[in-house]
């Protein structure tokens, strides 16, 4: 029930009052207060009867479609709006029932169904009004023709041949008004990206005939005329133009296309030499083949990078960073990091010098020199490697070629030792995932193989190699799992010739917690781990989200790292952490205890993104 009231007071009359008339008047203008408050209750209740006729206790329940389907019919019946509006009276549902059939046959055409047979019906049962409505999407629209009329001397490029034969609405498909949307969005953009920046349709029609439940699809697309990249000019004086050019990839005569100027600004502006980079082109001024000019203006980024920093971890204990990296060292793109990492248990100094063979981040060779010094257990070693690899670097992964040499002197114990090795090797890895920061789901798998011969710069002759994976799956809306493996394997005619570096340990922050950081291994007879020919390690992980910014976890590792493959003697570890979700990654916080050497407990402190 509707009910509305309206009060309007005007006193336009100006007058003088005795003494006498004051006296009344005031005794009116109580009497008038007395009146509007009476009203006031009035209209206080007459609201709380209009409440009681309110619907509060009702359901919808749809029936006869699938869940994309029933979830367009809920969206245009504003049903969620509708349940969780505070007051809704018998006469706006009746409202809403009655304006249903149209809007159900409105929300299943998209999806090609035009006859769909309704019915509606209400139930009550202890006051709850439960409102049914059934549907019989009937039979759907099904494509009977698609006829793509190609206008231009265009339309015997093959690709455009190909771009059209690849429409996704065939004959005898469900017409699919979002199929068919973004089916013609796809053949204008694809027409673009070949150049043709003139395309259009000259003629968009579906003739639907709902008595044959059939439709007809005719389009004609004019290509108009194919224009390419003309002459490419770099206003640049700081990197060599040949450079450029191979950072771009585009060369003239290729097909001109806005993307492919986005893509081109994005590569040049990827390597970090350029601050900005400007790209100017003028279809006017295109020649008659559509051959058109580009102008590409770059100006210089900042040329020298430093970082200083102080961290703390489990493995290496507390650790300080100094680092000098000049992204522009000449006109040729060459780049050089300097870096060095003091830190209680592992420490290095060394630098990259980076030769782009193209883009400097997708084909390099780079050359590395480093000094390290590592001390663990009753372990301390001291090397001097130098490499030389070519990396070639893509979206979902890399890999590298290189030729590396170590000369390695260690103390194990009481005794002292020295070795060098010339390893070749190869570096494989892939990953998938949707965010390297903090994913929700991911893959990658990393394999790496490196050997010596003796009579090459190296102590003794070897083959090693390993294989590495990580999983994170989202599961239950907050929860992850994550999951770790790596197992790896060396053949060598006098495996304790090789480096402690080529051997294999287990334990730490990143293979087996609850076990210092190389505490895992075969030993000598004093009890010294020496490192071993196998390594096999896993890891499970169970994370609740608890917030945006914080996660506990709960985990089991298992590991070892041994001299005999049919022998595994795993250790295992297990506990609690705390995680922080930052903008750089995870800052982890776990305690773990061993579940093999007694009552051992350890704290594990990491910081890093997931991939």
């Amino acid at each position: 029930m509707n009910r509305s009231f309206c009060c309007d007071y005007s006193h336009p009359i100006m007058f003088l009052v005795t003494a006498k008339q004051k006296k009344r008047s005031i005794i009116s203008r109580g009497m008038r207060i007395l009146a509007l408050a009476l009203l006031g209750v009035v209209c206080i209740f007459s609201v709380t009867g209009y409440g009681a006729e309110d619907i509060k206790n009702f359901s919808f329940n749809i029936q006869g479609l699938e869940d994309s389907l029933q979830q367009n019919v809920s969206a245009s019946l504003s049903l969620q709006e509708f349940q969780y509006t505070e007051h809704y009276t018998p006469e706006l549902l009746d409202n809403l029932l009655s304006n249903a059939p149209d809007k159900i046959r409105n929300a299943l055409q998209p999806f090609g169904y035009y006859s769909p047979k309704i019915s509606i019906s209400q139930s009550q049962q202890n006051g709850h009004t439960t409102v049914l409505i059934h549907i019989d999407k009937g039979e759907p629209i099904l494509v009977q023709s698609v006829v793509i009329d190609c206008i231009g001397k265009g339309c015997e490029n093959q690709r455009i041949q190909k771009v059209v034969s690849q429409f996704p609405l065939r004959s005898g498909d469900i017409f699919n008004h979002q199929v068919y949307s973004r089916g013609k969005q796809q053949l204008i953009t694809k027409t673009l990206d070949l150049g043709f920046q003139k395309a259009f349709f000259e003629k968009k029609q579906v003739a639907v005939n709902e008595g044959n439940k059939t439709a007809d699809i005719t389009l004609h697309l004019d290509v108009g005329l194919q224009y390419y990249f003309g002459a490419i000019t770099y206003k640049c004086g700081f990197i060599k133009e040949r450079i450029l050019k191979r950072i771009t990839g585009y060369r003239q005569g290729d097909p001109f296309s806005p993307r492919a100027l986005t893509t081109m600004r994005q590569a040049l502006l990827a390597t970090e030499y350029f601050d900005t980079a400007e790209v100017e082109y003028d279809l006017s001024k295109a020649d008659q083949d559509g051959n058109v000019p580009v102008t590409i203006t770059l100006t210089r980024g900042k040329r020298n990078r430093y970082g200083i920093g102080m961290g703390y971890g489990t493995d290496t204990g507390i650790r300080g960073s100094l680092e000098w990296y000049n992204h522009r060292l000449n006109k040729y793109g060459h780049q050089l990091d300097l870096q060095w990492q003091p830190s209680e248990r592992k420490s290095y100094f060394g630098g990259i010098y980076t030769i782009p063979i193209s883009d400097p981040n997708k084909e390099r060779v780079t050359v590395l020199g480093k000094w390290e010094n590592e001390n663990y257990d009753n372990t301390d070693t001291e090397s001097l490697s130098t490499a030389v690899s070519y990396d070639h670097l893509r979206k979902n992964g890399e890999y590298s070629i290189y030729l590396r040499y170590i000369d390695e002197d260690y103390t194990i114990g009481g005794e002292d030792g020295q070795s060098a090795v010339l390893a070749p090797g190869a570096k494989i890895s892939w990953r998938w995932v949707d965010n390297r920061i903090k994913a929700n789901q991911g893959l990658s798998v990393t394999a790496e193989f490196c050997g010596g011969n003796k009579n090459f710069l190296s102590d003794t002759t070897f083959i090693q190699g390993s294989v590495s994976s990580k999983i994170i799956l989202r599961f239950l809306d907050r929860y992850r799992f994550i999951g770790f493996g790596k197992a790896g394997a060396t053949i060598a005619d006098t495996f304790y010739d090789l480096p402690p570096t080529l051997r294999f340990y287990a334990g730490g922050d990143q293979s087996v917690r609850g076990y210092g950081y190389k505490r895992i291994g075969p030993e000598d007879s004093e009890g010294n781990i020496i490192g071993g020919k196998y390594l096999l390690t896993y890891s499970a992980e169970i994370e609740r989200q608890l917030s945006d910014t914080w996660g506990v976890a709960m985990f089991l590792d298992s590991g070892t790292a041994t001299n005999e493959w049919d022998h595994l003697e795993m250790k295992h570890g297990a506990g609690a952490g705390l995680r922080w979700y930052a903008s750089f990654g995870q800052l982890r916080f776990d305690v773990a205890r061993t579940l093999d050497d007694g009552n051992n407990w350890r704290v594990h402190f990491t910081l890093g993104a997931d991939f």
